[in-house]
């Protein structure tokens, strides 16, 4: 076992970004089988990019020998928070990996993570087991006080093809169900379960126009100083920053579809986007509603914008349609259409307030989630 004087912590930039690569692919499922050129595109995405970032390279921090070799790193993500009127620096964890000959040390990444609390607020939003059991007993981060978050709410729509990739991607026995005649007579009994549960087709909602859009612009700004003030804390969200998140990422996270709904006056009130999921993370046929917000004094524009995505996702023969991560009201919502429910075993979103003062105020504030919120997606 490395002794602590045998290794280093600095900040990372691009110039990392290749000995970041080749731990990353070998230790992160993620990561497996992706090219560095795509792995560069998708940091310089999240880092240099990014609406938010205040110095140009900076990555996050790394873990190494006195060689240079590269044995851990904690990704970090600038971003905003509005609470009430107030706007809030923050920072997001992202891709945590330490070479399991130095597993000891990976705590000392995550203390260079809580250093920056003193200033900013902090936020994990994809915790798995480990970094859930960090968060609660190392770093006195909290759970996002929102009921039922860890909920995922699945309508099975053509499950085949998600059912062959999935097998033929576990491999062993399980490769036999990948072949035509298992797969099929899989996906036939998940549509018979999805039946007899009563498990419904999103209806129509009460008829605000929606389209489709290419681009955020100035009409999503003016509706968001409208109505991103209706909640306590929210991600802080403009055109410049959904770009950014949802049309602007590298094509191995996926592709995003636009939808917005529209008053009698032909005003925005609302918008949804949902995305393809590919593999490796994803598989044939994905989709999943990464974002939402609408004016919530109307609320049959949820049902507008939920018609118009499932719609879309039934047109392009989807294996199924996932909302996840969302705002109670909509996940509401969607349960009464029957959804398969899965959840997770723990708590996903951790934050930790700069002082106690801002840490009280977000116990009982009124947060809007959604699936783009710190590195979720990203």
């Amino acid at each position: 076992m490395p002794e602590s004087g045998s290794i280093q912590i600095r900040k990372a930039s691009l110039a990392d970004l290749y000995g970041i690569w080749l731990l990353s692919k070998q230790l992160l499922p993620d990561c497996q089988g992706i090219s560095y050129e795509n792995f560069q595109r998708l940091w310089r995405h999240r880092c240099v990019q990014n609406p938010f970032q205040q110095v140009d390279d900076f990555l996050g921090y790394l873990l190494t020998t006195p060689e240079g070799s590269i044995k851990g790193f904690f990704g970090v993500i600038p971003l905003q928070l509005q609470m009430r009127r107030e706007v809030r620096r923050a920072v997001a964890s992202c891709s945590w990996v330490v070479d399991p000959a130095y597993r000891t040390h990976g705590l000392t990444l995550f203390k260079e993570f809580i250093l920056r609390n003193k200033e900013d607020f902090l936020l994990v939003t994809t915790a798995g087991d480990v970094a859930a059991a960090v968060c609660e007993k190392f770093g006195a981060f909290e759970k996002v006080p929102i009921v039922d978050y860890e909920q995922r709410l699945i309508w099975w729509m053509s499950p085949k093809a998600a059912i062959k990739y999935k097998c033929k991607q576990r491999g062993g026995i399980y490769r036999l169900f990948a072949q035509e005649s298992f797969a099929s007579s899989l996906a036939f009994l998940i549509q018979v379960r999805t039946f007899l549960r009563r498990s419904r087709i999103i209806p129509k909602g009460q008829g605000n126009h929606v389209e489709r859009i290419s681009r955020f612009g100035k009409e999503t700004d003016r509706f968001l100083e409208t109505y991103q003030t209706q909640f306590d804390i929210i991600q802080q969200k403009n055109s410049e920053f959904l770009n950014w998140r949802h049309l602007d990422i590298p094509s191995s996270k996926g592709v995003s579809q636009v939808f917005v709904s529209k008053n009698v006056a032909g005003e925005m009130n609302g918008y949804l986007v949902i995305r393809n999921i590919p593999p490796p993370e994803g598989y044939p046929g994905y989709f999943i509603v990464t974002d939402m917000m609408y004016d919530t004094s109307a609320p049959g524009i949820i049902g507008d914008l939920l018609y118009a995505a499932y719609e879309y996702v039934k047109e392009q023969r989807a294996s199924l349609f996932e909302a996840f991560g969302l705002n109670r009201r909509i996940m509401e919502y969607c349960l009464q259409f029957r959804p398969d429910i899965k959840k997770r075993t723990h708590c996903t979103y951790w934050y930790k307030a700069p002082d106690e003062k801002t840490a009280a105020f977000c116990r009982t504030a009124t947060w809007w989630p959604s699936g783009v919120d710190g590195d979720s997606l990203l």
